[in-house]
C-alpha cells in the first residue's frame, strides 16, 4: 500500500434511529471511488470513531472494505483510550480486510516519547498490516515531535507513514526532514485541506480529507495539480472540468428542475469540443457511444415534459464511459509520477 494522493476521511452516515446506515455508507464509497480518490479512511475523526462500540466499528469496516472491493486501499482508524483497546480494534480491522491501520497516540494521559513508541509497536504487533501514525495535537494533547517520527521511521519498519493534522507548515517540513533521512519512502500526508498543496510542494505525499466527502472532484484535481507536473494531469483536469456540467443533470432531473438540467447539459455540450480529442484518442468506441448518447440525451430533455427516466439512464451511461477514460488517464498520470 502506498499512502499518497487524496484519501477521503469517510463520514459515517446514520439512520433516523442513530444506527449506522450501511446502505448509505456503501453508496458513499461507490460515489467516491470512480472520482479518482487514492484510498479510503473510515473511522477517523470525520467518521466519529468515538461514537461506536467494537461491534459497530467492525461492521462499518466490513461495509467499506466490501464496497471498495479492492479498487482502492482502505486505511482504518482503530484508536481507543488505551493501548489494549487500540490493539483489539486493530486486530478486528485486520480481520475485516483493511489494508492498513491509522493510530493515534495514547489518549487522555500525556506520556513520554518512549511510551508513545511502545504504543505504536504494540499495535503493530497485533496486526499483520502496516501502521500509519496519526498526529492531531489539538484534540489529543499529545503532539508527535519530529524526533519521535524520525525514531519511528528509523526503528519501526511496520510504521509506514504519518498523518499530520497540524496548522503549521513548518511542522510538516520538520517531519519530512526527520523521517526521510532514514526512510525516503516514509509517507507524510496532511489533514487540513488548505495545507495540502504547500505540503506537497515541500515533499509530502498528499492528504486525508474530510471535505472530500462533499467536494471530491475539486480536491482530487487540487492534489493532482500540486504533484510534480506531468502533462497527463492537464488532460485529467480538462476532463474533470467538463464532466462537472454533466454531473449536475441527474440531481436537477430528480427534483424536477428541468431548466437547470437543460442548462447543465448545454454547458457540457458546449465544452465537448475541448476534450473530444482526448476521448477519441483513447477509445474510438467510447467516443462514438458518447456522441450518440449526447444526441439521445438532448432528444429526451428538450420536450416540455422531458422523459426523465430515459434522460437519467442515458446520462448515467455517458458518464460511465466518460469516467472509464478519465480513470485510465488519471491512473497513468499517477503511475508516471511515482
Amino acid at each position: 500500500m502506498k499512502l499518497s494522493g487524496l484519501w477521503p476521511a469517510l463520514l459515517t452516515p446514520l439512520a433516523e434511529d442513530r444506527t449506522v446506515d450501511h446502505q448509505a455508507l456503501h453508496a458513499l464509497v461507490e460515489d467516491l471511488v470512480p472520482r479518482g480518490v487514492d484510498g479510503l479512511v473510515p473511522l477517523g475523526s470525520t467518521g466519529e470513531f468515538t461514537e461506536f462500540d467494537a461491534g459497530e466499528r467492525a461492521a462499518i469496516l466490513r461495509t467499506v472494505v466490501g464496497a471498495a472491493a479492492g479498487r482502492v486501499p482502505v486505511l482504518a482508524g482503530v484508536s481507543g483510550l488505551s493501548t489494549g483497546e487500540t490493539r483489539a480494534h486493530a486486530a478486528a480491522a485486520a480481520d475485516a480486510g483493511v489494508d492498513a491501520v491509522l493510530v493515534l497516540p495514547p489518549l487522555y494521559w500525556k506520556v513520554a516519547d518512549d511510551r508513545v513508541v511502545d504504543h505504536f509497536r504494540a499495535v503493530a504487533d497485533a496486526v499483520g498490516v502496516p501502521v500509519v501514525v496519526y498526529d492531531f495535537p489539538a484534540l489529543t494533547g499529545q503532539p508527535l515531535s519530529p524526533a519521535l517520527l524520525g525514531r519511528l521511521a528509523a526503528e519501526e519498519p511496520r510504521v509506514v507513514g504519518a498523518k499530520l493534522t497540524v496548522r503549521d507548515l513548518m511542522a510538516v517540513t520538520a517531519a519530512l526532514a526527520a523521517t526521510r533521512r532514514h526512510r525516503p519512502d516514509f509517507a507524510i500526508v496532511t489533514g487540513f485541506e488548505d495545507l495540502i498543496p504547500a505540503a506537497m510542494w515541500a515533499g509530502a505525499d498528499g492528504g486525508i480529507s474530510g471535505m472530500a466527502n462533499v467536494v471530491p472532484d475539486e480536491l482530487v484535481a487540487m492534489v493532482e495539480k500540486a504533484a510534480p507536473l506531468n502533462p497527463l494531469y492537464d488532460e485529467v483536469a480538462r476532463l474533470r472540468i467538463v464532466r462537472a456540467h454533466l454531473r449536475e443533470v441527474p440531481p436537477a432531473l430528480k427534483v424536477g428542475n428541468f431548466v437547470k438540467a437543460r442548462k447543465s447539459f448545454k454547458n457540457f455540450d458546449d465544452n465537448w469540443d475541448s476534450i473530444e480529442d482526448l476521448i477519441k484518442a483513447r477509445s474510438q468506441d467510447a467516443y462514438v457511444a458518447i456522441e450518440k448518447g449526447m444526441i439521445e440525451i438532448e432528444e429526451a430533455l428538450m420536450p416540455e415534459k422531458p422523459d426523465v427516466a430515459k434522460a437519467g439512464a442515458l446520462v448515467n451511461e455517458v458518464m460511465r464511459r466518460y469516467n472509464a477514460i478519465l480513470a485510465e488517464i488519471a491512473k497513468e498520470a499517477r503511475a508516471a509520477n511515482r
